[in-house]
This record gives C-alpha cells, structure tokens and sequence, in this order.
C-alpha cells in the first residue's frame, strides 16, 4: 500500500486548518475562550485524580492496618482461653497428685468446647504422658525426645514451643505449655495445650477484604513464621527478612513497604500480641495499591481525550457556522467593490446577519 499520497493530503490538511486558525478571527477568539474554561477544568480534574490516588491509598493502609490489629485480637483471645483452661487444669489435685485415670476423666471433651484446641494432655518430669483428650496408637510412648518438652524443662514458666506436627493429629500444631507443680510448690510435670494451627490460619488469619495477593501471618519478634495464610505448611517455620538490622521487628504497630520471601513487594502492616511476644503481620501487594489509581488514571485520561475531540469538533463546526455568513458579505461587498451594482448580499442569512446583508443591499 502506498501511504505517500494519505500522508501529504493529512499534512495538508493540517497546515490548512493551522493557515485557518490564523486568519479566523472568530476561531482564534473561541479557543482562548475554550481554554480559558478548559484549563481551570483539567486542573481540577488533575487534583481529583491526585486525591484518588491517596485516597486509593489511605484506604490500603486503613484496610491492611485493621486487618493485623483484628488478626492480633483475636489471637490473643485464643492464647487466654488456652491458659486460662491450663491454670485451672493446674489447680486440680488429679494433676498435682499425678493421677493419671482422673486427670484422663477431666480433661475429656476439652477439645470439642474449643475448636483451636487439636489436644489437651499432661506429661510427668521424665516426659510420660499422664493423659491426653485425643488418644491414638501413633502417640508417642514418651515425650522427652520431643523439642517442646526439651524447651518445658529450661523454660521458667508456661512458654509457646516453636510450631510443628503433630504425631496424632498430623497437622500442624503450636504448643502451649505450662508447669505443674505440687501442694508443696514442687514441679512434677507439665500440661501442654495444642493449638490446631490450620484451624487458625483458616479463622484468624483470613484473607477476606484484602486484595488477590494478599497475606496474613503470625510470626515471633525474630522473624520466624508461626502461620501463613496462605502457604502453611510451605511456610511454617521459616524465617521472613526483618525490618530492623538488628534482627529483631520492631514493637507495637509498625506500617512499611517490603519484599516478602516469595518476591512480592507489598504494604505491610505489623501489630505486637499481648502474649510470647507475637506479630501479627497483613500485607497487601504495592501492584494491586498501585493498580487501582492508574486504572483510574487512564479511564479519566481517556475521558478527558474524548471530552477534548469532541469539543474541538464542536467548536470547528461553530466557527464554520459563524464564518460562512461573513464569507457571504465579503463576497458581496468584494462585487460591489469591483464595479458590480447588480450583486446582492443574501437576505437569507441568519440573525443579525440578515439585516447586515438588507442594509448592504439596499446602500
């Protein structure tokens, strides 16, 4: 296809509507008059579009911020109903005498009055079960090769093990543990209370509201992840880059943009638990903050495109409106000019062009 001839007739054009907007006094008048009203506009337009973008923004921070604290919340609620059935467990004479078939009878059923719970149990200083409110063949004879039982007999009092899996359950479980001691003060064993960390992580740790991408978890000060959602199982255990070179994350609420072990940079949002020294952490990918306003951006810059072709066709058929009256004196007053009595203006014009062109006529 040869495209020679379209180009020069476009830059033709181009230069005939420039040569027009030069010599049109009416043209010239009626775009300073549009771009007086235009450009006030656009500036408004382009602030609207700026509060977009932060508010776009603020509403990120505000949804990421209460998703952590509310995470943080209801985690906490978790960890004090645990304790709280740990310390009256602790008080009973089954377990500071050790009885074995009486603290079975008493912990029975604890796991159905909460759901978090995967077991409730208690193990002797040597590490043998004492009871437990699920019982299973796979369960362990004894526990003192086990990492939360290692860690119960240097802790001073009632800790949160390092998460793991379960023998009996088989899933991924966080213990919490609190000594047992004896009418005389004396530490004879210890109750374990088991945390179902999926059963969490599909609660708490919820994703809804958030955007596609998103994550929820729940980590101890040195970065350790305790639960992820999503990625439990991947993720559980492992350490996620700190905000501090200190290597410890910083206390309280904290708010920051930052690159997740998966390669997603995202706006995080961290909040401080009451209890084991826990961080609830939400973040939200900086594409999909980002995302928002530059789809808004480009719908409103694409408008405004439109808005502007459109008027600059209503203006081009206005001035041609306006002209081809005056192009009709002009030639009528170009004939009389040159000698031609006979020529009339055209009484057929519009408005006040009409009784230009009878007085023309008729001088």
């Amino acid at each position: 296809m040869n495209t020679g001839p379209s180009i020069r007739r476009g830059w033709h054009h181009a230069a005939g509507a420039w040569q027009r907007l030069r010599d049109s006094y009416f043209l010239r008048r009626l775009l300073l008059c549009a771009l007086a009203v235009a450009l006030p506009l656009l500036g408004l337009h382009a602030y609207t579009l700026y509060r977009q973008a932060e508010d776009t923004k603020a509403d990120a921070v505000a949804a990421v911020l209460a998703r952590s604290e509310k995470a943080a919340q209801d985690l906490d609620a978790v960890f004090s109903r645990a304790e709280r059935v740990l310390k009256f467990l602790s008080t009973r004479q089954e377990l500071q005498e050790l009885d074995g078939s009486g603290c079975s009878e008493l912990i029975k059923g604890l796991t159905s009055i909460d759901p978090m719970l995967a077991n409730v149990g208690a193990v002797d200083m040597q590490g043998a079960p004492l009871c437990l409110s699920i019982v299973s063949p796979a369960r362990f004879k004894s526990y003192k090769d086990v990492g939360w039982f290692k860690e119960a007999l240097v802790q001073p009092g009632t800790f949160l093990s390092k998460p793991f899996y379960g023998d009996i359950s088989q899933r991924p479980l966080v213990n919490l543990v609190m000594p047992v001691n004896n009418a005389r003060g004396e530490r004879i064993g210890f109750l374990g209370a088991a945390i179902d960390l999926t059963r969490l992580t599909d609660s708490i740790l919820s994703r809804n509201g958030l955007p596609p991408g998103s994550l929820v978890s729940v980590l101890n000060k040195e970065g350790v992840l305790y639960a992820r959602n999503p990625g439990l199982r991947e993720w559980m255990g492992k350490s996620v880059p700190t905000e501090t070179s200190q290597g410890e994350l910083r206390v309280d609420k904290t708010l920051f943009v930052g690159m997740s072990n998966d390669g997603v940079e995202r706006l995080f949002a961290r909040t401080r638990l009451e209890h084991y020294g826990l961080i609830a952490s939400a973040g939200v990918p900086m594409a999909a903050v980002a995302g928002s306003s530059q789809a808004d951006l480009r719908r409103s810059v694409f408008t405004a495109l439109v808005v502007g072709l459109v008027a600059l066709l209503v203006a081009g058929y206005a001035v041609r409106r306006l002209t081809a009256p005056l192009h009709s004196l002009s030639e009528t007053a170009r004939a009389l000019a040159a000698g031609a009595p006979e020529a009339r203006a055209d009484d057929a014009l519009p408005g006040e062009f009409r009784q230009l062109a009878i007085e023309t006529s008729t001088a």
